[in-house]
């Protein structure tokens, strides 16, 4: 067997090996990889998910207006970063310092990959690409997702 480069094994490390305190967690970058990764990794599976259940079964597809997608995905985008911003905003007293733009931020994004998040996206990518299957699980993920929540909290 080949041995792995040192380069590949060290970002191998960078971006699984888990150590709360260590320092790619304290900037941008390693957060956003991982949002991008997970979102990435979720559209393809859902995607593939989608198609297969759409072809196997009789599935009866009624179309929604494409203006109509359009103005439900703009409001979830804009209620996503809604939710983003006033996250931010909480944790910093001076958002557009560099020590917030980079650790709060940081700390954001990580909270910005929950699950009832990451639905909005989904979401946002159902409505424009007509994957109902994929909005209704969506739906389906954050209504248990929320009442759970409530249910503990």
């Amino acid at each position: 067997m080949a041995a792995v480069p040192p380069q590949a094994e060290n970002f191998l490390a960078w971006c699984f090996v888990p150590h709360r305190d260590h320092v790619k967690h304290k900037t941008w970058r390693h957060p956003t990889f991982c949002m991008i990764l997970m979102l990435s990794l979720a559209v393809s599976v859902c995607t593939l998910l989608s198609n297969y259940f759409e072809s196997q079964v009789g599935y009866q597809h009624i179309p929604i207006q494409y203006e109509t997608r359009v103005k439900w995905a703009s409001f979830l985008g804009i209620y996503f970063a809604i939710l983003f911003l006033t996250r931010y905003s909480i944790e910093c007293k001076y958002p557009f310092s560099p020590i917030c733009l980079i650790s709060i931020a940081s700390k954001t994004i990580y909270d910005m990959m929950w699950g009832c998040n990451v639905c909005i996206l989904l979401s946002i990518y159902g409505l424009l690409m007509d994957k109902p299957l994929i909005l209704g699980a969506c739906l389906i993920t954050i209504s248990c997702d929320q009442v759970l929540f409530y249910m503990n909290w």
